[in-house]
Formats: C-alpha cells, structure tokens, sequence
C-alpha cells in the first residue's frame, strides 16, 4: 500500500524512510527523477545543458529506483543526500544503479549520524533526542588542533593569543554554555 502510494511519483524527489509496528522498515526515493540512463557523463562534472542528447528521457521508473528492505543491519539513515550510506554497514554499490547518480561520498553532517548510530546498541528515547541534537562538531575535531597549532607560531598578536587560549579550552560543542 506504500509503496503503491509511492509509485505515483507525484511528489518532488525526496529520500522516504518508512517503519511500521510490525519491525519492517524501508527507504526509497521518491518523486520525479530524470531517467539519464542512455547519457554517458561522470557525474562528477556538469552536465552541459547546450546539447539536446543530455535532456531528461522521461522519468526513472520508481522500480529503478533505490529500494532498501529490511535491511541486515536493522537500521536506516539519511541526511538528505545520495543514498549510499542508507544502510549503513552495508553501503549500497553504485554500480547497480543509474550512471548519473551523484558519486559516493560522506558529508560531516552524515559522518555524525553514522557515528552516533554506532556509539549504541540500543535508544532509548530520550537518548535518540539528546544525539538528535548533539552540537559536537567533526570539523573541529578534523582541524581543530592543527589550526591551533598553526596559530601559536604567530607572534606579537594578542587577539590571536586570546583566540588560541579560547580554542584550546574548547570542548568542540556548539552549546550556549560556550559564551565567549
């Protein structure tokens, strides 16, 4: 009945994550996507709009498109991005699916919903509310330290001192308690 719902692609694209009291869960794609299947073009590059061989040839049929069932690993996710990391362990391979599909890759704002996911093995509520709104951020943990490094080999600028010295007590949260 969902999906029958879904297959009516009468919606935007958008990434539809689905659970039903029975423990099934699934993710699919929703919306009109362009079915590019006969455009040979690394998707990593622009598409040129000038040539007519590089419009749209309809759309994806919603059976082309990804569908995750139940999968292995009991756990679903998505951060508004391409589906690669939706069944995280077992990433999905991008070789079974369209050409034009954007190429695998991992945004901080996913890399903090797959660590979060691993960090328990079970969620309480409470718990899946306080990681839903974690402020901890993973660029400050990726640059943080070379940042300050780089910093203190400045001299004679007290601003810059005073911002090494309040970088270096940071507990790279983003909260309201970290006022100055």
């Amino acid at each position: 009945e969902f999906n029958k719902a879904l297959s009516t692609q009468n919606l935007m694209p958008l990434n539809v994550l689905y659970a039903d009291s029975s423990g099934n869960t699934f993710y699919t794609i929703s919306g009109t996507v362009p079915d590019r299947s006969s455009i040979e073009y690394d998707s990593r590059t622009i598409l040129p709009g000038t040539r007519s061989a590089n419009l749209w040839q309809g759309a994806l049929p919603f059976s082309q498109k990804v569908h995750v069932k139940n999968p292995a690993s009991n756990v679903l996710q998505n951060t508004n991005e391409p589906p690669w990391t939706i069944s995280y362990p077992q990433p999905l391979a991008p070789i079974n699916y369209p050409n034009d599909w954007p190429q695998p890759k991992v945004s901080l704002r996913t890399l903090s919903s797959l660590r979060l996911l691993n960090a328990r093995e079970m969620f309480s509520l409470d718990t899946l509310i306080s990681d839903k709104f974690s402020t901890y951020s993973i660029l400050a943990e990726r640059v943080l330290d070379d940042l300050i490094q780089a910093s203190s080999t400045i001299d004679d600028d007290p601003l810059l001192a005073k911002a090494v010295n309040l970088l270096s007590g940071w507990d790279k949260n983003f909260d309201a308690k970290n006022t100055e």
